[in-house]
């Protein structure tokens, strides 16, 4: 099945005057915002973005997903205010599972000055708004606070996201509505001019403008991402403007790559604006030498060429090498583009960058994981708790099952040994003891902003998911039906219909990957395969990588490791197989193309420069895979080298060294 990436959109965009001189805002009806004069469609589907903190390891050049839901934006101006529209046309192909949804939520994000701050408007399907002040970045902010930053027109101190919207709250200055059309509803901000004006650059103002689609469980934008923070390198620009020109010259508005990736060959289309044809293009042709070539279009990819006709819609094939590519586009009169992305296979395993080396022998592997629980144990509170005695709670998965993971992993490969089966006993207990009477584990580290106990749906599958696998596993090691039956109890998820957060969707798909291995069931593999089809795979661009917050090394292993698992467990003959199988290897080429010559990897996270770790899914895929294992030997020989010289008590190491043993990875 092809795929549809964005690799290049116009963010600029020319406003006009108050389309309706006879209607005020509140009077617009839904006749007019059906017809929105000189919108944009050209919206891009997003993962949740950690916004500013992105940028020092999130290129924000990545491909974008085209949206399966259509959305458009209008922006108009007077004297007085900035008017925004978005306009969420119903989707015609709904997950099904979520046809019955009729929310929507829409977002304004617009900064304030040249650091990271801004204010930020929401509304929803009920009219329900909301307008705050943010910090996006609090490390940049400057020392000394003046005005025009409306600060007075706070309510409450101002917030670091949208996720913390109760924070920052403007009293004055904006409104917003909710309009219903045939086609869906559109929402629309009336923005005060004198709120904004520090935020105008010679005429011009930065700006996003987001929706979210629960029929499609989508989150898309024009501009940055929104959900959880905004990156202002990837803000749109509004000129307001009294006429809309058209350009002078071909002008690229949007540059798609339609990419088949059982071929590894794509289709760049090109989507141009502008003269493109007949005398409008003729007219710019100020010499006959000159001439013929105005009506053409080199692609380039890596120095290879296709020349095509210039139109509004113009196509070049080629098949798209492994590793970075660059590709241009270029016309005889208008600006070149030149940009560069990443495509990685997802047929086979490339081969890794780390120095070559033996994998540490049977024994090597077992002093090394018993050095490791000595460090280990001391961290230990007793009754299945690990971490800092005077924290002021200690969650069920990073104080927890995720300690006790290891343990099971170094009994599959070296057998049961009394001080790791206790361990894993009393973590079993603990989470029989926290486990709710309809089945479901508390997520305790989701944040719980109303500081009680966490709720049915916190956090998603993150606790609930981690527990769950971790239940069934060691109540396989250790024939404990009840610990077998805690997991089948909570693997109900009718309260998980959508995640926009692929890797919390993704501890689902070890959960119940765990329980199809222990207790076959139709049942586990069709929720598996729902989370995986809608939420856990998407948006794996051309290069395996997710954008946002899932770029991240650590997050991705989540991800990885669930694909593996759930590909592990489908039959031969499943439909979803090829699909699943190619994703999953997809995903873990950018996972070793980021291992160094320690054979650790690259963390690519938020502002942690030079932070690198270990990676342990890979073990997954190379056991999913097994026609791939040797050619995902070396990279896993590399990280078990690093894992055996590590001196930490972190649960990766103890994981990465019991899985290295379990698959049997030894000189």
């Amino acid at each position: 099945m092809n795929e549809n990436w964005l690799l290049h959109v116009e963010r600029s965009f020319e406003a006009p005057p108050w389309p309706w001189p006879e209607t005020d805002w509140e009077e617009v009806t839904g006749d007019q915002a059906a017809d929105l004069p000189g919108a944009v469609a050209d919206f891009a589907r997003y993962s949740p973005s950690d916004g500013c903190v992105d940028m020092a390891h999130v290129p924000t050049d990545l491909p974008q997903e085209r949206p399966l839901c259509r959305t458009r934006l209008a922006v108009y101006h007077d004297a007085a205010s900035l008017y925004v529209f978005i306009a969420a046309e119903r989707p015609a192909e709904p997950i099904p599972e979520l046809a019955d949804l009729a929310r929507e939520d829409f977002s304004l994000v617009i900064p304030l000055g040249s650091v990271a701050r801004g204010l930020y408007f929401g509304l929803n399907e009920k009219g329900e708004a909301i307008g705050c002040v943010q910090i996006w970045d609090p490390d940049v902010q400057p020392p000394d606070d003046s005005p025009p930053w409306p600060f007075s027109l706070l309510r409450t101190p101002p917030g670091t996201g949208p996720s913390a919207s109760a924070a920052g709250i403007l009293r004055e200055g904006y409104a917003a509505r909710v309009i219903v059309t045939p086609a869906g509803p559109v929402g629309g901000f009336r923005v005060a001019r004198d709120l904004v004006a520090s935020g105008f650059c010679e005429g011009a103002l930065r700006l996003t403008a987001g929706r979210r689609c629960y029929r499609t469980s989508e989150l898309v934008s024009w501009g940055s991402p929104v959900i959880w923070s905004p990156r202002p390198d990837r803000m749109g620009t509004v000129r307001l403007v009294e006429r809309p020109q058209a350009p002078l010259l071909p002008r690229l508005s949007r540059l798609a790559m339609v990419y088949d990736p059982a071929t590894e060959e794509a289709d760049f289309e090109g989507h141009w604006r502008g003269p493109v044809s007949g005398p409008g293009l003729d007219a710019i042709a100020h010499s006959r030498h000159y001439a013929p070539y105005m009506r053409r279009v080199t692609f380039a990819l890596n120095g290879l060429e296709q020349t095509v006709d210039l139109a509004e819609q113009t196509r070049c094939h080629f098949r798209v090498p492994d590793g970075w590519n660059r590709l241009e586009v270029l016309t005889a009169t208008g600006e070149p583009l030149a940009l560069s992305f990443q495509k990685l296979t997802g047929n086979r395993i490339l081969p890794s960058r780390a120095a070559s080396c033996a994998p540490p022998s049977k024994s090597e592997l077992a002093a090394a994981f018993r050095a490791w629980h000595e460090r280990h144990d001391k961290t230990c509170l007793g009754n299945g708790v690990w971490g800092e005695r005077a924290a002021p709670r200690h969650c069920l998965c990073h104080n927890g099952v995720f300690h006790a993971d290891p343990y099971c992993m170094a009994m599959a490969a070296w057998g049961r040994d009394p001080a790791w089966e206790a361990r894993v006993r009393e973590t079993a207990q603990r989470m029989l003891a926290a486990q709710k009477p309809d089945g479901w584990f508390p997520c305790h580290c989701s944040g719980d902003p109303r500081g009680g106990e966490p709720e049915l749906g916190d956090g998603g599958a993150f606790t609930n998911g981690s527990v769950g696998e971790f239940m069934a596993v060691a109540g396989q090691l250790l024939g404990e039906a009840s610990f077998i039956s805690s997991a089948q109890r909570a693997a109900d998820y009718g309260w998980y219909r959508w995640e926009d957060n692929q890797n919390y969707a993704a501890f689902a798909l070890w959960h119940l990957a765990a329980l199809q291995t222990v207790d076959p069931r139709d049942e586990w593999l069709r929720k598996g395969l729902y989370y995986a089809r809608h939420f856990v795979t998407r948006d794996i661009g051309p290069s395996g990588a997710q954008d946002g917050h899932n770029y991240f090394t650590g997050y991705g292993d989540i991800t990885l490791k669930g694909m593996a698992v759930l590909l592990g467990v489908l039959p031969p003959e499943h439909p979803y197989r090829c699909e699943l199988r190619e994703r999953t290897l997809r995903f873990a080429n950018q996972v070793v193309a980021r291992q160094q010559e320690s054979g650790l990897f690259a963390g690519r996270n938020r502002k942690y420069l030079g932070y690198h770790h270990l990676v342990p899914g890979l073990f997954h895929v190379a056991r999913a895979c097994p026609d791939q294992a040797a050619a995902l030997a070396p990279a896993l020989a590399a990280m078990a080298r690093a894992a055996c010289a590590k001196t930490d008590a972190d649960p990766g190491t103890g994981l990465t060294l019991a899985l290295a043993a379990a698959a049997g990875l030894s000189a």
